[in-house]
């Protein structure tokens, strides 16, 4: 129906908007994540210097695209975000296994 086409809509950019930064802050600027999985995950298997490159024009278009909607990065606040939306979908979701209807 058309409030749930809306209400699902809405969760999308909750999670585009809101958890998704956190992710890729966790990914791409979180030191241990960055240099220890992320890193080796992705450009490992690149030769030296090529992978450091790579990775760094990586990190920096990370760094570019997360600040398009804030001033700064403050690791509490994106993390603090995140929480509140994964808080509301837990409410959305409550007891059922889906967020819509039964499937």
């Amino acid at each position: 129906n058309e409030l749930d086409k809306q209400q699902a809509k809405a969760f999308v950019t909750l999670v585009e908007q809101k958890l998704k930064p956190a992710l890729l802050f966790s990914m791409w600027l979180e030191p241990p994540n960055a240099n220890e999985i992320t890193f080796k995950s992705y450009y490992g298997h690149l030769p030296q210097p090529i992978n450091q490159i790579v990775f760094y024009k990586k990190q920096s278009q990370v760094t570019k695209s997360l600040l398009a909607d804030r001033d700064i990065l403050v690791r509490e606040e994106i993390y603090q975000e995140a929480m509140k939306a994964l808080e509301a979908l837990s409410v959305k979701l409550g007891d059922n296994t889906y967020f819509f209807n039964s499937r």
